[in-house]
Parts: C-alpha cells; sequence; structure tokens
C-alpha cells in the first residue's frame, strides 16, 4: 500500500506543471512527462531499497524514476540515463556534496526535482532537454565552482523554480550557461548572494520570472549567434548592475523588469546594436539605463536615479519614456539620437524638451538635442513594482 501510494505521489510530481505566475506562456516549459519505466527506491525501510543515490541509477534503466525519501546523501552522483530522479522533500531531502560538484548529468530528458544540494558547487549538464526544478542549490563554506552549470554546447535545458544562492566568492556565478549552447530556458528561479547570479555566454536564451538580489550581477549577457534573446518580468534589487548586455545576437528583447536599488539599472554594452528596452521599471540609483548605439528605448520609468538615462552612443531612439525624480534626466555623448514623445517630469508646456550632452569626435563639444513632442503626462508602464 505504501509504495502504491509513493507511485501515485511519483505520477503527480512528474506530470504537474510548474507555476511560473509572472512568465505567461512560458510556464509549460517546466511540464517534463514521465516515459514509464520503473520506480526504484532510495533511503526507505521496505525491501528492495537502496542505501544510496548512486546504486540505484547504476540498476535503473532509461526512463525509470528513481525517488528518494528524505535524509541526507553524501554522494557525488553521476546520472548517465535518462531518468526522472525526485526527493521526496525539497528542504528535508539532501545531497551533500562536500565541496565537490554533487551532481553531473551526462545525459539527455533527465528531470531532477525535490532536493536540497549543498556545501557544494551544485549541478553540471552535460546534456540536453534536461529539467531542473524545485530544488535549494546552496554553496555552503566548501563549495568550489557554481550552482547550475550548463556545459559547452548542450542545448533546451530548462531551470526552473529553483532557490540559488552563496555562490558569490572567487569565480562563482549561480546559474552559468556556457559558449555554443541554445535554447536555454531560466525560469521563476530565486537566485540571490551570488558574483554573477545569472552569466550567459550562449545564444537563444529565455530568462523570465527570476527574483535576483544581493549579488554584484543580476543578468549578464556576453554571447554571440543568429538567435533571438530575451530577459522579462524579472525582479532584480540590491544588486551592483541589473541587466548587462555584451552581445552580438540579431536582437536582444528586455522587457518587463522591475529593477530596484542598483549602482546601473539596464546597461547595454558598447557592440550591442538593434537591442528593445521597453516596459521596464527602474527606480533607485546612480544610472537608470546607459546605452551605446542604435538600441530602442520604449516606455520604461526611469525614476530617482542621479542620471535616468545616459546615451553613450549615437542612433538610439528613446521614446514615451517616463522621467521622474531624477537628478539628471538625460545626457548623451554623441549624435544623433532621437527623443521624442518622452514624459519629463520637471518639464511643463509643449516647447521642447532641451536634452543637453556632447558630441565631436572626443565627444569634447558641447551640444543639444530636443524631445520636440515631449508628452504632458506620464505614460502606463508595462512592469510592475
Amino acid at each position: 500500500m505504501k509504495k502504491l501510494m509513493l507511485i501515485v505521489i511519483v505520477s503527480i510530481f512528474i506530470l504537474q506543471p510548474i507555476n511560473i505566475s509572472d512568465s505567461g506562456s512560458f510556464s509549460a516549459y517546466c511540464y517534463q512527462k514521465h516515459v514509464g519505466g520503473n520506480i526504484l527506491y532510495v533511503g526507505g525501510s521496505g525491501p528492495n531499497n537502496y542505501t544510496g543515490i548512486q546504486s540505484a541509477i547504476d540498476d535503473a534503466e532509461d526512463g525509470d524514476t528513481i525517488f528518494v525519501f528524505n535524509g541526507t546523501y553524501h554522494e557525488n552522483v553521476v546520472v548517465n540515463k535518462s531518468l526522472s530522479l525526485i526527493g521526496e522533500n525539497m528542504r528535508t531531502t539532501i545531497i551533500d556534496g562536500n565541496g565537490k560538484r554533487a551532481i553531473i548529468i551526462n545525459s539527455n530528458n533527465s528531470l531532477l526535482k525535490n532536493f536540497t544540494i549543498a556545501n557544494c558547487s551544485g549541478i553540471r549538464i552535460n546534456g540536453n532537454f534536461n529539467t531542473i526544478s524545485n530544488n535549494i542549490i546552496t554553496a555552503g563554506e566548501k563549495h568550489r565552482g557554481d550552482g547550475v552549470y550548463l556545459n559547452d554546447g548542450t542545448h533546451d535545458n530548462i531551470i526552473c523554480n529553483n532557490i540559488i544562492s552563496g555562490y558569490s566568492s572567487g569565480d562563482c556565478d549561480g546559474v552559468l550557461l556556457r559558449y555554443d549552447g541554445y535554447n536555454c530556458y531560466i525560469l521563476n528561479n530565486s537566485i540571490y548572494d551570488c558574483r554573477y547570479a545569472i552569466l550567459v555566454n550562449c545564444i537563444g536564451y529565455t530568462i523570465t520570472g527570476n527574483k535576483i538580489n544581493d549579488s554584484d550581477y543580476g543578468v549578464y549577457i556576453a554571447s554571440f549567434g543568429e538567435k533571438q534573446c530575451f530577459v522579462n518580468n524579472n525582479h532584480i534589487f540590491n544588486v551592483e548592475y541589473g541587466i548587462c548586455i555584451e552581445s552580438f545576437t540579431p536582437a536582444c528583447y528586455i522587457e518587463n523588469n522591475t529593477i530596484e536599488n542598483v549602482n546601473t539599472g539596464i546597461r547595454i554594452i558598447d557592440g550591442t546594436k538593434n537591442a528593445t528596452v521597453k516596459n521596464n521599471i527602474l527606480y533607485k540609483g546612480y544610472y537608470g539605463i546607459r546605452v551605446y548605439h542604435k538600441n530602442i528605448v520604449n516606455r520604461n520609468e526611469i525614476n530617482d536615479f542621479i542620471y535616468g538615462i545616459e546615451a553613450i552612443g549615437d542612433n538610439n531612439v528613446i521614446t514615451e519614456n517616463n522621467f521622474v525624480n531624477n537628478t539628471r534626466n538625460a545626457v548623451f555623448m554623441y549624435t544623433p539620437n532621437k527623443w521624442d514623445n518622452n514624459y519629463w517630469y520637471n518639464w511643463k508646456g509643449k516647447l521642447p524638451k532641451p536634452i543637453f550632452g556632447m558630441t565631436g569626435e572626443l565627444a569634447l563639444i558641447p551640444w543639444v538635442e530636443f524631445d520636440y513632442h515631449p508628452a504632458n503626462k506620464p505614460w502606463k508602464i508595462g512592469g510592475e513594482r
């Protein structure tokens, strides 16, 4: 009877979609369907239970499910088959990696769910189409490495609904997506106390619904390739840099994020072009948005910064934004940039709004550009705070 009940529970764990309330249609990516096979048990008291997770993996076949009862397992696990590895409770089913890599996934189509992965460098993924969900991944004192490491060339992996913390020393990151990977989904995680909460070198990624705080960098993108990229619906706060894009891709979309208490909210680094920064709410810091060349900044609210926006390059299109309570709403270096229909809280009337900056080969000549159609009331912004 006990095993029958566990079969029902395991089936619910596998078939139930993860709730990603802030991620809209991306919630479907947290489905992981059971493909059949046997259920192996670890840590139970009945017959045919394994005492170690690796022993159960070694005896399993592709498509099997391994259910791990509550307890602490001092192991360094290697998953080399397509398995569903499920803990009984994410807070009390613990894999202690003792300072080494706790879990290495070399297989495709595997699921890892409902564990605390502690005192270690977390999870390394060398395969594709894997799902890591509903885990607590914490560094501890002996860790070396990253919370979740997606290796070079991996694709279609999903990291969702995890709590990742403590990867703040040395070269450690919360989630690291390595080179030549693609179609990576980082959804609805809580990541804090990291050097880089999310560091992306791959292409074709979606980063949405995450809560990121108390780190040096929230999301840092450094990628090359031909796929579009999305960073949206994240809440980032108490970090030095919210979102930094250094991406030579056709287009990056940074939309509907809430970013507050930062040094710099959004920075589009030189070399990145055709990025769209839209419907974000940015609140309190030194720089709200910093852009270089040929980017679109539309319908953002930028509130309580020393500099609301700094256009360091030229040919940026900056329209329909709300500039509120900033020491200096806008400044530019190099021309031309297009300013139109922005709301300037301290500008009344229908006269063109001057924006002062610099131009010339070395940006040493004082210059002025204009918003010829300043808005007379604030725009409705898509993000929430």
